[in-house]
């Protein structure tokens, strides 16, 4: 399971003084490649680099400057971008480590915030869980995540689109912006998972099957991964809202308590489905109970059918001498035949009493 192999990874730790690099994650071996979008509200240079020798110095101050690593494994690579704009060795020892709980830190001169990138894989019906690794500076942006391939692309395509709030902006909306757009896609997992919820419970009354017992547990455990992940999240915006950092200007800081109550939504949306998957294990132990008894039903029928024609049997298979029905040339018909009047006599009784 993943989760061992991130304790194992955890282990190499063990014994480190603190602000030691050591990837914990994942993507081991994941090739890292460095996207900046350099631009102002006029002007926009957008290059990708796989080597640090490549990237060049930090921006001017009239321009704002996001730059986006992708792949956390090369420590040497990452050591000398993390140096080079200053970062404190404890947030680089948090970016290395992608089993953080969602957390913000203030590191002055920079505003630290890490979250999870989680996404519905519709082909295995489970969740993809990324870490996402956002530091804030005077006039960049840098994010952090283990392999290529992220839901910013809506967040690239305003930044290319010359006049929007992106390009007008200080960095600090970019934050905003890049937060934002994560935790929309919560919204997105929430309906999926309350669209398989609607498919389950319409099966459960359908067609019942012992694997659904398995599916509902699938769905449960989604619901505590999200909550997981969402609610130390809430906490670290409410706190970022009341903080007063000089990064943040007060125009984004109302941006900031949206994304707050996007949250507290969510969170509520979690609940409610939690309640649904509830209801639907009730369902589908209601349906295994009817099915249990159904199944009795039919045994204690032809139990009982059986009972009187044990009773015929045990009686002529006593072997008497005396037993003057032995001696009828007609005996084993008539008590076949008897056998069988009992039989249809029970069932036309059962059927009158609604049993079968």
């Amino acid at each position: 399971m993943p989760r061992k192999k991130s304790v194992k990874r955890g282990r190499r730790k063990l014994g480190l003084p603190p602000g030691s690099l050591v990837y914990i994650g994942e993507k081991e071996g994941e090739k890292v490649s460095l996207d900046l979008f350099k631009f102002k509200s006029t002007e926009l240079k957008e290059s990708s680099y796989e080597k640090f020798e490549e990237l060049g110095e930090k921006p001017e101050a009239d321009y704002s400057y996001w730059l986006n690593v992708n792949g956390l494994s090369d420590v040497e690579l990452i050591s000398k971008l993390t140096k080079q704009f200053g970062l404190d060795e404890l947030l680089v020892e948090d970016i290395m480590n992608t089993t953080q709980r969602p957390k913000i830190d203030e590191f002055p001169p920079h505003l630290f915030l890490t979250l999870k990138m989680i996404q519905y894989n519709t082909e295995k019906n489970e969740l993809d869980t990324e870490q996402i690794s956002l530091v804030l500076g005077e006039n960049y942006m840098l994010s952090f995540q283990e392999k290529k391939g992220d839901v910013f692309d809506a967040i690239r395509n305003r930044i290319r689109a010359e006049g929007s709030n992106v390009r007008n902006k200080k960095s600090d909306y970019l934050f905003y912006r890049l937060i934002d757009i994560v935790v929309d896609h919560y919204f997105i997992l929430t309906e999926h998972i309350d669209e398989r919820i609607e498919e389950m419970e319409m099966e459960l009354f359908q067609h019942f099957r012992e694997e659904q017992l398995n599916e509902i547990q699938d769905i449960k455990k989604m619901l505590l991964h999200l909550k997981r992940q969402i609610v130390p999240l809430k906490e670290s915006i409410n706190t970022l809202e009341i903080m007063d950092s000089p990064l943040m200007v007060p125009d984004t800081k109302k941006f900031i308590k949206d994304i707050h109550d996007h949250l507290k939504q969510i969170i509520d949306n979690i609940e409610s489905e939690k309640d649904l998957v509830g209801m639907l294990m009730d369902v589908y132990l209601n349906r295994q109970s009817n099915e249990t008894n159904r199944v009795m039903k039919v045994l204690t029928i032809i139990a009982t059918i059986f009972i009187p024609l044990t009773f015929l049997v045990g009686i002529y298979g006593m072997n008497f001498e005396y037993m003057p029905e032995l001696q009828w040339k007609y005996s084993y018909p008539i008590v076949m035949g008897l056998m069988i009047v009992l039989v249809i006599a029970m069932l036309v009784f059962f059927k009158r009493k609604k049993w079968i």
